[in-house]
């Protein structure tokens, strides 16, 4: 038998518990073998001596209040800390996939939250309409319907107008966009930026539109553009209006500036200011900007020019507030208050130019 067993042996018989001492036949082998080693005989000397020791220690016995008098003079735990344990116990209950659950979910509305934060899309309030209009949502698929409320128009909305008819939707808190009658529009795209920037560009698909546009510092970062069938128009802080039918586009500019030109001859833009019109066929790049009589306006210019209020900020708005405030114009029809240019063909480049 090994040494290493009777070191155990020896500490069992010498330190250990009475049930756990060695039995008769172990004792008698690890005396035998203590009289034959002397390294166990050192051991077994040093623990005859720990035992002597340990049986001169005089065990009593608590009193009744030992414990109560012991927690008075250990420090008392702080309500946060027995607050912090107390979710602790059971934060250690939550099962494992329910950590995780939650983890993703968190995760993903930052990821949201930012993205919005950074890259947020926003809806065109309609704040005023007169007479009967019809818009088709681009989530709903069953067709054109009557507007009913102030809504938003979004990527992909159409708005149509009869032959009594006006809205006034804005699209920034400088610029409000107003429907002529006999026309129809489609909310190409609109995305606002960081910051006060925005994009947006919306499709003429015919008819006529007023827009009402505040001069700001702030237009190389918000941009509106009017798309018709042949034609590109870019506010730069104006009032005007354009219409286009018949495969003509007219644009007239009562203030302000307005970047003109054809989609096909998109090298040859104009710049189209206040007191002018132009005119793009659908072979034609834009015909030089012409003089206009702004000051024989009629019912829909008129109507346009007097209201101060719808070029301010129409966001602080609300839609009742604007109807009760303003009334329709005595005339629709956004035609031709003035004469439009008429289309004449660009003279061709000489040799050599």
């Amino acid at each position: 038998m090994s040494c290493t067993q009777f070191e155990d042996d020896l500490r069992r018989y010498y330190l250990g518990e009475e049930d756990d001492k060695p039995k008769a036949s172990e004792y008698i082998k690890m005396q035998t073998h203590i009289r034959s080693c002397p390294n166990c005989s050192v051991i077994a000397e040093k623990l005859k001596a720990i035992q002597a020791a340990m049986n001169g220690i005089v065990r009593q016995k608590a009193s009744l209040n030992f414990y109560d008098m012991l927690a008075e003079k250990l420090p008392k735990p702080s309500p946060v800390s027995i607050y912090v344990s107390k979710v602790k116990r059971k934060v250690s209950r939550v099962p494992k996939f329910a950590w995780i659950t939650v983890s993703a979910v968190i995760v993903l509305t930052v990821l949201y939250t930012m993205f919005k934060v950074f890259f947020p899309s926003f809806g065109l309030p309609v704040v005023y309409y007169n007479g009967d209009v019809d818009i088709r949502k681009s989530s709903d698929n069953s067709g054109m319907k009557k507007l009913a409320g102030y809504t938003e128009l979004t990527n992909g909305d159409k708005l149509k107008t009869d032959s009594s008819s006006i809205v006034v939707f804005v699209v920034s808190k400088e610029t409000s966009v107003r429907m002529g009658e006999n026309s129809e529009l489609r909310i190409d795209y609109i995305q606002r930026a960081r910051g006060e920037g925005y994009s947006c560009k919306v499709n003429l698909i015919e008819g006529a539109l007023w827009v009402s546009q505040k001069e700001s510092n702030k237009f190389d970062t918000q941009k509106l553009q009017i798309v018709t069938d042949n034609a590109f128009i870019e506010p730069l802080g104006s009032d005007f209006d354009v219409s286009s039918n018949d495969n003509k586009t007219i644009l007239r500019v009562f203030n302000g500036k307005v970047k003109f030109y054809h989609k096909n001859f998109q090298d040859e833009k104009s710049m189209v200011d206040g007191g002018h019109s132009s005119l793009t066929s659908s072979d034609q790049p834009p015909t030089s900007p012409a003089e206009i009589d702004t000051t024989n306006t009629g019912g829909w210019e008129q109507w346009n020019l007097n209201i101060p209020m719808l070029t301010g900020n129409l966001l602080q708005i609300k839609p009742d507030v604007v109807k009760d405030k303003i009334t329709p114009p005595r005339s629709y029809m956004p035609f031709f208050a003035t004469p439009a240019p008429s289309v004449t063909p660009s003279p061709s480049p000489s040799p050599g130019l």
